[in-house]
């Protein structure tokens, strides 16, 4: 009877070899899965750092009436200022205006 046992006893290591060797189970051990958790946890922490990031790019204020030379323009004339000409018809024609 003690025989028996011992022989299912290889069968099972035999077949738990096997299985490995096919790649349908792995040996895991404390090593392998705290690796694994440290990776997930900085992969998790990379990603939020980029979205963390992409938000602060996002919300960062903006001054489009000094980026956008025709906004500046259309708050000049807006205000009153006359607007300032870029060639020389547009130079012409502001001072025939004041004029």
């Amino acid at each position: 009877m003690a025989r028996a046992g011992q022989q299912r006893e290889m069968a099972e290591r035999q077949a738990e070899a096997a299985r490995r060797a096919a790649g349908l189970t792995s040996a895991t051990s404390s090593m392998t899965v705290a690796l694994k958790a440290m990776q997930e946890a900085a992969a998790r922490d990379l990603a939020s750092a980029d979205a963390a990031t992409a938000k602060a790019k996002l919300l960062r204020p903006t001054q489009p009436e000094h980026d956008d030379p025709n906004i500046a323009a259309a708050l000049a004339a807006a205000s009153g200022q006359p607007a300032v000409p870029q060639s020389l018809g547009d130079r012409l024609a502001a001072l025939k205006a004041k004029g």
